[in-house]
């Protein structure tokens, strides 16, 4: 019978601790736990740590992709801020604040052309209907939502063309939970048709015309929402429910492939690390956050993905790369 080494060109090596970069198909023996091992490529994919914000924060807004992304406003924890922060794929840069400070705030977008619109800012955590454009440099000012209202999602490819939805305020339906929809053309919003179910905290994938809603809180329910929606550039239209229903949850991606994590599991609930994925039709759970992270942001797609920022419980500057295939080591059994 030919061996290990005649058929690969190599012998099985022995270590005392699983290597850290294994090459996949690579084969050892760990001496220290008796076991045959195996680098092998895991189609569900996994977290890794990326480079830390600058400002530690939570509610921020988020755009672009994993190695590309932005970082603007947020709250620590009673401080409104309008730091904007680029993301290279492994370190964050400061460049110029958004011109209103604020939290819970609707986002889309790419690095070079985001919007952010509405949230809650300083003095007293007022709602307010102002959206401010991205063009790469700096922030301007443009067309204000109908509708002032915090802890709303937002969709959209670049800042000619959004939709927000969800969100909160005191004078709001259902204990201050709206289902308010609103689509941007680059100059001014619409409303358009409500979410079905009324709620904020919400995460929004996708872009103006094929977005999902997922999660958030229902006013009046303390549990966090499982609820997932879709719009198809006029309408709303219940999906499959999320398997763990959470609040201040993120998302990343499109309406036919996406990726939520994080969150809250309602008023005074533990915080969430569960990653979920969406192929169109229904979620599947897959590997966790690396710490449980309550209100961070989210850029990128399904299989590439970022989470940054948030609450664990204190503030954080974390970020998180979901990559997907991924590297990983299996135990060979020997019987």
């Amino acid at each position: 019978m030919a061996t290990y080494k005649q058929i690969v060109g190599g012998k099985i090596e022995n270590y005392t601790t699983d290597p850290s970069n294994p090459i996949v198909g690579q084969v050892w023996y760990n001496t220290t736990t008796y076991e045959l091992k195996i680098a092998s490529v895991s189609s569900v994919g996994a977290w890794a740590t990326g480079g830390s914000l600058n400002l530690a924060r939570f509610g921020l807004g988020g755009a672009g992709t994993q190695t590309a992304a932005l970082a603007f406003a947020g709250l620590d924890p009673s401080f409104y801020y309008g730091e904007t922060e680029a993301y290279n794929g492994s370190s964050w840069t400061e460049v110029n604040d958004v011109n209103q400070d604020r939290a819970d705030v609707g986002s889309n977008g790419t690095q070079t052309s985001a919007l952010l619109y509405g949230g809650r800012k300083s003095p007293g955590g007022v709602q307010t209907t102002e959206n401010e454009s991205w063009n790469g440099t700096s922030w301007t000012e443009v067309g204000d939502l109908n509708t002032a209202r915090q802890s709303l999602a937002g969709a959209g490819a670049d800042n000619t063309s959004a939709l927000a939805f969800g969100g909160f305020s005191p004078s709001g339906p259902t204990s201050g939970s709206w289902g308010v929809t609103e689509s941007w053309n680059g100059s001014s919003w619409t409303e358009v048709s409500d979410l079905n179910q009324v709620r904020n905290d919400l995460a929004g994938v996708g872009i103006n015309t094929a977005a999902l809603a997922v999660g958030g809180l229902v006013g009046g329910v303390p549990a966090g929402n499982a609820n997932t929606e879709s719009w198809n550039g006029s309408s709303w239209t219940e999906l499959s429910d999320l398997n763990t229903g959470r609040r201040d949850l993120a998302g990343a991606g499109l309406y036919t492939a996406a990726l939520v994590f994080g969150g809250q599991a309602g008023f005074g609930g533990p915080l969430v690390a569960n990653t979920e994925s969406w192929n169109g039709s229904s979620w599947t759970e897959i590997n966790d956050l690396s710490t449980a992270t309550q209100d961070p942001a989210g850029a990128g797609i399904q299989t590439a993905a970022l989470s940054f920022g948030g609450r664990t419980p204190t503030a954080t500057a974390a970020t998180e790369e979901f990559s997907s295939p991924v590297t990983v080591t299996e135990t060979v059994s020997l019987s």
